[in-house]
């Protein structure tokens, strides 16, 4: 693909128990192919056999231990903001007019498992700087197919805040994607603005990103891509995987297939809370939690979002009625989940329930 406007991409990775240790020398040469110049934030937690395979590879990486000046005290969006703030460096020493970030996870395992699809990506990412030098902000969503086949119903909270996000903006948003494409002003800005006293707190910062390009006159764009940006990096959660359902994972006949097959084991784990499930009452709370803090900045910096002015009444009655629904479909939620049940009435009873409470309007589904 042609490098005349080099992309840097920027990521945050953590990987505590290095599950990604296996797939990091397939993904960064595959990575470094589209993007020559890879920033990689590690966490504290972060393994060090990661940090030194990356760094073995050629890959930047900055740790945590590096950075001895936070940016903001809550320690997740600080390590969001850094991995900008590097990633910013390494554009500016390379003279680069764009920059992407990406969480690492999500970057190692679409480079191993969709070289192509990630291709795609690196020059979706070059087109927005070939239309803007300055002021560019680009919202890299989802397939409606990837979205509905990685967030089943029933841990769906991003729905609700994709559809007022879709809705103000006045074009397809996907907050959960943890995918953005920047030129270097508005990373600057954002590390301002970011660091502000009177700016709110979000701890998975990309809407907030998304609201302060939109503050400083950004052109704001979103444009899609296929199969690289899941739910969940599956491999991370091999714990939750028996021997059997290993034995058809190494049986498919192709890296693709095998991805696929590891998540929908991933997926049949989801809202149990048995040995083998993975939500709990406390992520459920996390869930409701950024859903809320989402709606209220969107609600916050209303006016200054507005893709359509005469719509304010109706999107602020229809925000203030999400958040007020908030606080009692998350306690419904954590009660049926702290109730002992066996594993059958589980699968039967408390996932159905719960799916029905989730459940939202056809035409969120259909726009966010």
């Amino acid at each position: 693909m042609p490098q005349n406007i080099p992309t840097v991409l920027c990521s945050t990775l953590d990987d505590p128990e290095a599950v990604l240790l296996d797939n990091i020398s397939v993904a960064a040469t595959a990575i470094k192919l589209d993007y020559p110049n890879w920033v990689v934030r590690t966490t504290s937690r972060t393994d060090e056999r990661v940090i030194g395979k990356l760094k073995a590879l050629g890959v930047i990486v900055v740790s945590a231990r590096d950075d001895s000046t936070p940016i903001v005290e809550d320690q997740i969006e600080n390590d969001h903001l850094l991995a900008l703030k590097h990633g910013l460096s390494a554009a500016q020493n390379v003279k680069s007019g764009v920059v992407q970030y990406m969480d690492g996870d999500r970057a190692i395992m679409a480079a191993k498992y969709f070289p192509n699809d990630f291709t795609r990506l690196a020059e979706i990412a070059q087109g927005l700087g070939t239309k803007h030098k300055n002021l560019g902000y680009l919202n890299i969503r989802r397939t409606q197919k990837d979205f509905l086949d990685h967030h089943p119903s029933l841990t769906n909270t991003e729905q609700v805040f994709n559809y007022w996000y879709s809705q103000v903006f006045g074009m397809p948003i996907d907050m959960g994607s943890t995918t953005t494409i920047m030129t270097p002003d508005v990373i600057e800005m954002i590390l301002t603005r970011s660091s502000a006293p009177d700016i709110e707190r979000v701890n998975f910062p990309q809407p907030l990103w998304l609201i302060i390009a939109k503050e400083m006159g950004a052109h704001i764009y979103s444009d899609e891509i296929q199969n690289v940006l899941t739910y969940e990096a599956p491999e991370q959660n091999r714990a939750k995987i028996t021997d059997a359902d290993m034995k058809s994972v190494n049986e498919a006949q192709s890296p693709a297939q095998r991805y696929a097959i590891l998540q929908a084991i991933y997926r049949s784990t989801l809202g149990t809370t048995g040995p083998r499930g993975s939500m709990s009452a406390a992520e459920w709370a996390l869930r409701f939690g950024t859903e809320k803090i989402y709606l209220q900045l969107l609600h916050n910096h209303l006016d200054s979002c507005l893709a359509d002015p005469s719509k304010r009444d109706e999107f602020v009655r229809g925000i203030e009625h999400e958040l007020q629904s908030l606080e009692t479909k998350g306690e419904e939620i954590r009660d049926l989940l702290s109730q002992p049940r066996s594993e059958t009435e589980e699968i039967h009873d408390a996932l159905e329930r719960i799916g029905n409470l989730m459940v939202q309007p056809e035409s969120r589904t259909k726009e966010s």
